[in-house]
């Protein structure tokens, strides 16, 4: 695995334009076919990162555990990667970036905004 082998990894926020690669990506990782031209590398660490992504991070591993079968990685950010359309939000929007969240076998998009930190106190 690449991310035990370097201790680098990118993440990246999902959004419904991004969708047809993602899928296209995940059979083409397991079919071992080379990966579309719209993957690019890092700003500061050696990670793939898809060309265009609205939100993404590079990360380095601070520590990994072991739990059962899995491994989790924890991770310092050393760049994140936002896109200007984001960058001149007022605030981190969930609604504008557009978001997705994967349930299984289902997507979703994040709906109303319900307040800020303060609000519920």
């Amino acid at each position: 695995m690449n991310i035990e082998r370097t201790g680098l990894f990118s993440a990246t926020a999902v959004t419904p334009d991004l969708l047809p690669f993602v899928e296209q990506h995940n059979k083409e990782t397991v079919s071992g076919k080379p990966l579309p031209e719209k993957i690019i590398r890092g700003n500061v660490l050696d990670v793939p990162l898809i060309k265009g992504a609205k939100w993404s991070y590079e990360c380095k591993v601070i520590r990994t555990v072991a739990v059962g079968e899995c491994e989790t990685h924890f991770a310092s950010f050393r760049y994140v990667n936002v896109r200007d359309d984001v960058q001149v939000l007022d605030f981190i929007d969930l609604r504008e970036i557009n978001l997705v969240v994967y349930a299984p076998g289902h997507y979703f998009t994040v709906g109303e905004h319900i307040g800020k930190i303060g609000d519920y106190s």
